[in-house]
């Protein structure tokens, strides 16, 4: 790695600077390890830089993407290294800087001061729901914030949305031209997944057996989830819910599942690196979120042919989950709904799992969504050398 070097030399390839905060084990830090890892050499160079040297991806990495650190002393440049960035973007002059979650900021920042022939491309991270309640109910604080987002997603030269519905989203917010908004699903590496998938591990509990993947946080409805299952207790005596993951809800959540009577149908299994051979070896996966961007790990279960109960909230579970293919899609915040579709699911013939795997290989497969990225990319490359 190097936090300073010189630029690659590709001849007529088009070169890419890559930034986000960390490459850790993320939704976001998965997505732009495919997309630097498999996009095509013989159009474009590579760069990515981080903040920090850390991170499960970072290292995982081709050893043909130089990497460079961002790194402050001060803790909030440390957040923010628009210093060290622009030093960067002036160095190597790429012909895009492609950033996500706060380094879009970082880079939205910059934007008026990168070279004439450097354009920016942000993929929208954040919930862009969230943004808009706060322009209008948030605190000051948070005004600030969400006006702060929405200035820099206007700077940039081409917005990535994950999926059609918040590309709407940025459309009504923003009210920029449709052709600078462009939808581009996460990447699944099937093999890898299905790899993962086949470690030993003891049967979830349950007939039927749920698993849930996520933080237990107020985006991921755990509560409405333990009031369905209150709700479906009669229809359901020997259903179990896996949950996997930690955050601030749990002693909450734990508490409200006592209060409901169901905390015998429930396991708090904790973070766990892994969770894909449980999700594998259950008979349904849930996710009662409220808001989601792109779920990774409802993306997961259909890589392993696990039928899906998830809501239809803001975001794109609309796009990944077929009714009655490759599972059920039911309203928000609605335990009755949900309790409803568990019994539904349980009772109904069992859907087909290898017609899952091959309905998610078909739409969601890295090579199809790099591809894509890769034509996007190219396309934006060289339109910028026309002008």
């Amino acid at each position: 790695m190097a936090e300073d070097g010189a630029a690659m030399s590709g001849g007529a390839k088009a070169k890419v600077l890559f930034v986000i905060p960390t490459l850790e084990h993320g939704g976001p830090d998965r997505v732009f390890f495919e997309v630097i890892s498999r996009l095509d050499r013989a159009r474009f160079t590579a760069e990515l830089a981080v903040y920090s040297r850390t991170g499960g991806y970072l290292q995982q990495l081709p050893p043909d993407v130089p990497v460079h650190i961002l790194r402050r002393p001060s803790r909030l440049w440390s957040r923010y290294p628009v210093d060290a960035l622009l030093r960067l973007v002036w160095r190597l002059r790429p012909s895009l800087v492609v950033a996500t979650q706060s380094s879009t900021l970082t880079a939205g920042l910059l934007r008026r001061a990168f070279p004439s022939g450097t354009r920016l491309v942000s993929r929208v991270a954040n919930d862009v729901g969230s943004v808009q309640r706060e322009l209008h109910t948030g605190t000051t604080k948070h005004r600030v914030a969400a006006r702060l987002s929405c200035a820099t997603w206007r700077g940039a030269d081409e917005l990535i949305a994950q999926s059609d519905y918040m590309r709407e989203e940025l459309l009504g917010l923003l009210h920029c031209t449709p052709q600078r908004v462009h939808t581009l699903h996460n990447p699944i590496d099937l093999q890898r997944a299905q790899q993962l998938a086949s470690a030993s591990v003891a049967r979830p509990a349950g007939s039927p057996s749920f698993v849930t993947v996520g933080r237990l946080s107020s985006q991921k409805g755990l509560d409405v989830l333990l009031d369905a299952l209150a709700v479906a207790d009669d229809e359901l005596p020997d259903a179990h819910v896996t949950i996997v993951g930690d955050g601030p809800d749990r002693k909450a959540l734990e508490a409200r599942a006592q209060r409901l009577g169901v905390s015998g149908k429930v396991t708090f299994a904790g973070f766990q690196p892994n969770p894909l051979p449980l999700v594998q070896a259950a008979d349904f996966f849930l996710l009662p979120s409220r808001y989601e961007g792109f779920s990774n790990a409802v993306l997961e279960a259909l890589a392993l042919g696990t039928p899906a109960v998830v809501t239809n909230c803001p975001g794109a579970n609309r796009d990944m989950v077929r009714q009655g293919i490759d599972g059920w899609l039911v309203p928000t915040e609605d335990p009755k709904a949900l309790g409803a579709a568990m019994v539904e699911a349980a009772r109904s013939p069992r859907l087909d799992r290898d017609a899952i795997r091959a309905g998610c290989g078909e739409r969601f497969r890295a090579q199809r969504i790099v591809g894509q990225w890769d034509e996007l990319l190219r396309h934006l490359t060289e339109h910028s050398a026309r002008r």
